[in-house]
């Protein structure tokens, strides 16, 4: 192996075994989300999309890989968690080796350490879901494709094939790389080109087959496939809303740009007015590769689908070497103007000083940006920072304790929404139900649910917030206080003698027998 490939091989393992480091302590104990559960199920049951184990489109290699961990650690949630953790760190050691190869040994440092504590993909690195998958992956393919743009023609093939696993843990990381793919096969021969796509479809092929097996047939599959993309397109697409839903994507992207990168929303903004110029994109191979690996992400995210923070991680990777360029460059430029006034400025003493400071300015800012990335993963509110992560794990570990302790399987109800598949998930024998559904016409209006006769069960459970306060049900309604620091809550309702059930967001109605407490 020659001394500069090891010693880059070097760099971005350290990189990402300080990632990897940065991450073990704190990751969660509990299903992070819906989704998350969804995941758990595949793992701990069995693989079915139709019945959504996992949702579609199926993800069949993140959940088998998932499962290889689980094979050691006999707890799906641990080995989701420990899968995001593993695929950060390989997202930042294949991004230090891309910022190395295009632009040298300091702007991959600056690469590697801004993705390694940005702080949405430094949170989701601690949770059970798929996103920091997603980065390693567009990370690899990239680097790939830009091995294969500066000569590298044989790893044509071995890029088609990666771009075909990838699909298997999310399928928009072979979308979204598909552009800087097609760039990358038209440096190659015909036959290369040739090579390249049959081993994506082989890989593709080798995932989708057993995924639509395991789902009861293909009609079982592509039946849930359409009923998922009718749900996402009348949600988000401009398909079905027009103005009104690109107006409603923009918003969301701004949103989710701003919980996942923070302070780094500042330097992307001076990196976009300072690389991505016409004199630059027409001279700079380097700059239009940035570009075709973030435009394909932020255009389905304009105009298809962007449904929580965690998709805007896909970004991660380029956002980390075009933030690294920039300040790579503008050390360059405050060095040499430092250089320039001391040699202007007579004084040993001056110059001295002039330079020291050019010298210093950049790293400090970087160390800073380094810095509140710490704070504000630790400290900060918003999604995917520790006292958020902290907060879900204390509260569901308080109800399901209670829940496993007080409530009999035979004789309970429990209603949930904000943990309402992850209770399905932790208590499997129990009957539990999503106290509200946020994408029903009116549901914050009226109850969209109801329990009818014959009605057995003797006590129902909710374990989110509702307004009960001087409704006929508060006589039969108890707030049990399960912890004070963080406050974690549930409501207990005494059913003997109702009749039916009714129930929606906050609220929850319960029909008695006319006149008699007890029938």
């Amino acid at each position: 192996m020659k001394l500069g490939l090891r010693s880059s091989l070097a760099t971005a393992g350290a990189l990402g075994l300080i990632a990897l480091l940065l991450r073990l302590p704190f990751r969660m104990r509990t299903l992070y989300s819906y989704d998350s559960a969804n995941y758990a199920f595949a793992l701990r049951d069995y693989y079915n999309v139709a019945h959504h184990h996992p949702h579609p489109p199926g993800y069949p290699l993140y959940v088998a890989a998932a499962k290889l961990i689980d094979l050691v650690v006999h707890d799906p949630n641990a080995s989701l968690v420990l899968l995001s953790t593993v695929a950060a760190a390989g997202a930042v050691a294949a991004t230090t080796l891309l910022a190395e190869r295009q632009y040298g040994r300091r702007t991959a440092l600056l690469a590697g350490l801004l993705l390694a504590v940005t702080v949405g993909f430094w949170g989701y690195s601690e949770v059970a879901y798929p996103y920091t998958s997603l980065a390693f992956w567009l990370a690899t393919g990239a680097l790939l494709c830009q091995a294969v743009l500066r000569g590298q023609a044989g790893l044509a093939l071995p890029l088609g094939a990666t771009l075909g696993v990838g699909a298997g843990f999310r399928w928009d990381a072979a979308l979204f790389l598909a552009p800087l793919w097609a760039w990358a096969l038209l440096q190659v021969g015909w036959w290369r080109r040739l090579a390249s796509v049959v081993a994506f479809l082989a890989a593709c092929l080798a995932w989708f087959v057993p995924m639509v097996w395991l789902s009861g047939g293909l009609a079982s599959y592509l039946e849930a496939l359409r009923l998922q993309s009718e749900y996402v397109v009348g949600t988000y697409s401009i398909v079905s809303g027009g103005r009104a839903l690109l107006e409603f994507n923009l918003s969301y992207l701004v949103t989710f740009l701003r919980q996942m990168y923070g302070l780094n929303l500042l330097l992307v903004l001076y990196v976009l007015g300072r690389l991505f110029t016409p004199r630059r994109l027409a001279t700079d191979w380097r700059i239009r590769f940035l570009l075709l690996w973030l435009l394909p992400a932020l255009l389905v995210y304009f105009v298809i689908h962007i449904g929580e923070p965690g998709y805007v991680l896909s970004l991660a990777p380029a956002f980390a070497l075009a933030g690294a360029v920039g300040l790579a460059e503008l050390d360059d430029e405050l060095r040499l103007s430092a250089h320039v006034l001391a040699a202007r400025w007579p004084g040993a003493n001056r110059s001295r000083a002039l330079t020291r400071f050019g010298a210093a300015v950049v790293p400090l800012a970087t160390l800073g940006l380094l810095l509140w990335h710490a704070d504000a993963f630790l400290t900060g509110v918003g999604p995917g920072r520790l006292p958020e992560l902290r907060l879900i794990d204390a509260t569901q570990q308080a109800q399901l304790d209670y829940l496993r302790l007080h409530a009999d399987p035979a004789t309970s109800i429990i209603l949930a929404h904000d943990r309402f598949r992850q209770t399905q998930y932790a208590l499997p024998e129990y009957d539990v139900r999503l106290l509200f559904d946020e994408y029903a016409q009116g549901w914050r209006e009226g109850r969209t649910w109801r329990i009818d006769p014959p009605l057995t069960a003797t006590t129902l459970y909710v374990l989110d917030d509702l307004d009960v306060a001087g409704t006929p049900e508060a006589s039969r309604a108890r707030l049990v206080v399960l912890r004070d620091n963080p406050r974690v809550t549930l409501w207990e309702f005494d059913l003997r003698g109702v009749r039916a059930i009714a129930y929606g967001y906050r609220q929850v109605h319960l029909e008695t027998c006319p006149g008699v407490r007890f029938c």
